[in-house]
């Protein structure tokens, strides 16, 4: 048991407050705040960290306007962000 324990000072009190109060509620809200998602069952780490940077790499150049999309209605970024289209279905057509 690795327990830590805190002295509950006033600024530590309003750091913990801080958190807490801004704490995600929800699963989607936790990813939005930039929350990892789990690791699928039976996926490679390697696999997993390969997808986070195809991912990444798509939303840096979706958001520095050099997006591989015509149009805005084609645009996997954002059709990934909306879920009208999955993960393994963005990888998919990105590998």
């Amino acid at each position: 048991n690795m327990a830590t324990i805190i002295k509950l000072t006033p600024r530590n009190k309003d750091l913990l407050e801080a958190i807490f109060s801004n704490a995600p509620k929800n699963y989607e809200e936790a990813l939005l705040k930039g929350k990892t998602p789990p690791i699928s069952v039976g996926k490679k780490y390697a696999d997993f960290k390969k997808e986070e940077k195809i991912i990444s790499n798509l939303f840096e150049n979706h958001t520095e306007n050099r997006c591989s999309c015509i149009d805005e209605e084609n645009c996997l970024f954002e059709r990934y962000v909306n879920k009208n289209i999955t993960r393994e279905e963005l990888i998919e057509i990105l590998i």
